[in-house]
């Protein structure tokens, strides 16, 4: 669903079935000081509109689009006839590739090209303001650097292996006798830790002697992962922990774990600075034409005639 289909479902608009006596120039709704004629709505199918339901969708479209594209001119944002034939011809283009005629595609719809124009006016409209939006929003050196400190966790390949002292509470002890088993299995796990740092230790052979884990038999080789494959606490321990040396005990929901991370490749804040800076500017902008969408649709001043309806926010 896009972002303004989602942002139109607080609008509601009660139409009553359309009646065939006003002529096809007469004016059904108004937005601010533009007319939307009934010719218009009937326009955007083969053999009109006619019913209750459908029209009610297809005005609201007439409607919407006239409010976002008033908006666009506010802000200084242009949408050009060219940008939309450019994107219709990219729809037909796509549409023939599947094998099927553009005249097949709108009979298959019960649509005309008049809404096809419409909907890619919409299409365009959101691009253009959310180029606006990315043009505009200013993006602090701490945001890339928090945006770096989360994108790291998908973007770095770490190669671990771990020992894990499994713990879960039992339902029928009681929490004195759970906290006991916690406090043993931690116990458990510093100690194993311990014995990983000694020299000429083999943290293979003390996972397959401790670890409650099903990566136990074989070492507790993980293999190589983004950190993001991981759980929260135990992801961050693998771009914490230095290399080639336990690390622990670090406790998940599965139990106290001892780290041992082999290798790690994580990417150089200046190397992907730009697309960072990129990626928090969408986020912002997202954000920012979201409210401004909600804001402009409400703050419009929209009629419709009795007989087709009403428009409430």
């Amino acid at each position: 669903m896009s972002r303004l289909t989602a942002l139109l479902a607080v609008l509601v608009l009660a139409l009553a079935a359309c009646g065939g006596a006003a002529g096809s120039g007469a004016v059904i709704a108004t937005v601010d000081e533009t007319d939307i004629t009934e010719g218009e709505l009937d326009s955007l199918r083969p053999g009109g509109t006619t019913e209750a339901a459908q029209a009610a969708d297809d005005l609201n479209l007439l409607i919407s689009t006239q409010i976002v594209q008033d908006g666009a001119v506010g802000l200084g944002v242009e949408i050009t006839d060219e940008a939309i034939g450019e994107a219709t011809d990219e729809l037909m283009a796509g549409i023939e590739g599947q094998g099927q005629t553009y005249d097949e595609f709108l009979a298959e719809n019960d649509v005309t090209e008049d809404l096809v124009e419409l909907a890619m006016t919409q299409q365009v409209a959101q691009q253009e303001l959310m180029a606006y939006f990315q043009d505009n929003v200013e993006v602090s050196e701490q945001e890339i650097q928090d945006q770096y400190e989360i994108e790291m966790q998908s973007r770095s390949n770490v190669c671990a292996a771990h020992i894990l002292i499994g713990f879960e509470d039992d339902p029928e002890a009681s929490d004195e006798d759970n906290a006991a088993a916690e406090d043993e299995a931690e116990a458990t796990a510093t100690e194993v830790y311990e014995l990983s740092l000694e020299e000429g230790a083999d943290f293979a052979e003390l996972a397959m002697e401790y670890s409650t884990g099903p990566s136990g038999p074989t070492g507790g080789d993980l293999g190589c992962s983004p950190p993001n494959s991981y759980v929260p606490t135990f992801a961050q321990a693998t771009l914490d922990a230095e290399i080639g040396v336990p690390y622990g005990p670090v406790q998940t929901q599965f139990g106290f774990h001892v780290i041992l991370v082999n290798e790690r490749t994580v990417p150089e804040l200046s190397e992907i600075e730009a697309e960072l800076e990129e990626n928090v500017a969408f986020t912002k902008a997202s954000a920012e034409i979201g409210d401004w969408y909600q804001e402009t649709l409400l703050a419009a001043e929209v009629t419709i005639e009795p007989e087709y309806g009403t428009w409430e926010s």
